[in-house]
C-alpha cells in the first residue's frame, strides 16, 4: 500500500467530519430563535397524523369537538380555544405549516419567545371571539340558521395571519407595500367573492397584527429618540 492511501483516507474522514459539522451547525442556527415555530408546527402535524389514523366519523367528531363554534364556546370556552389552535380540517390544510414556521420564526428572532406566543394567542383568540360575536348577533336576529352554532372552526390561520401582519416592519421598506397588499388580498379577497365567517376572522387577525406592528414601530422610534 502506498503512503498516499492512508493520507487519502484521512482526508476523506476529515471532509466527512467537516461536512457533518457544517450541517449540524447550520441546523442549530436555523433552530436557534425558531423553537416556538418548530414546536408548534410539529404539534399541529402530529395531531393531524394521529387524527388521520382514526375512522372518518371519529375524526370528524374530534374536529367538531375542538371547534370554536358557538356551542363549544358556550360550554367549554378555554379548552376549545386551546385545542382548536392545534387541529386542522384535514391534511390539505398543512400547506400553511411552512408559512407558520417562517412567520413565527421571524417574530421570535425579533421579539423573543414570550412576545411571539402572545401575538399568536392574541390573533387566534381575538379573531375567534370577534367571529363568534358576529355569528351570535346574526343568529339572534334570525339571519342565520341554528345549525351555525355547531359548524367547524379550527386551524392555525388566525394566529398565523396576526403574526404575519406583525412582522411587516421587519421587511425592507421597499417590500412592505407589496407584502401588505398580498396579505390583504389573501385575507379580504374571499370576502368579495364567497364570504365566510372564517374570512372575516382572517381580516380581524390581520388587523390585530398590523396594529401591533404600528405600535411596536412607534415604541421603537420613541425609544431611539429618547
Amino acid at each position: 500500500m502506498s503512503r498516499a492511501a492512508p493520507t487519502l483516507a484521512r482526508t476523506r474522514r476529515w471532509r466527512t467530519r467537516v461536512g457533518l459539522t457544517t450541517l449540524t451547525g447550520g441546523w442549530r442556527e436555523f433552530v436557534r430563535g425558531r423553537d416556538v415555530a418548530l414546536v408548534y408546527a410539529i404539534a399541529v402535524i402530529g395531531t393531524e397524523l394521529v387524527l388521520g389514523l382514526l375512522p372518518d366519523d371519529v375524526h370528524q367528531r374530534a374536529v367538531i369537538r375542538s371547534s370554536t363554534n358557538l356551542y363549544n364556546l358556550h360550554h367549554s370556552p378555554l379548552s376549545v380555544l386551546a385545542a382548536s389552535a392545534f387541529v386542522v380540517n384535514g391534511a390539505f390544510s398543512l400547506w400553511q405549516i411552512p408559512f407558520l414556521v417562517w412567520a413565527y420564526g421571524t417574530a421570535q428572532r425579533w421579539v423573543g419567545r414570550a412576545a411571539t406566543v402572545f401575538i399568536g394567542v392574541l390573533g387566534h383568540v381575538g379573531a375567534t371571539l370577534f367571529v363568534a360575536s358576529m355569528l351570535g348577533a346574526n343568529l339572534g336576529r334570525g339571519r342565520l340558521l341554528r345549525s351555525t352554532a355547531h359548524i367547524s372552526d379550527v386551524g392555525v390561520s388566525y394566529g398565523v395571519m396576526c403574526v404575519a401582519g406583525f412582522i411587516v416592519s421587519r421587511l425592507p421598506q421597499r417590500y412592505r407595500p407589496w407584502y401588505v397588499a398580498a396579505l390583504v388580498t389573501f385575507a379580504a379577497g374571499p370576502l368579495l367573492l364567497d364570504p365566510t365567517f372564517t374570512d372575516l376572522g382572517h381580516v380581524c387577525a390581520l388587523g390585530l397584527g398590523l396594529g401591533l406592528a404600528l405600535l411596536a414601530s412607534r415604541v421603537s422610534a420613541a425609544t431611539a429618540k429618547g
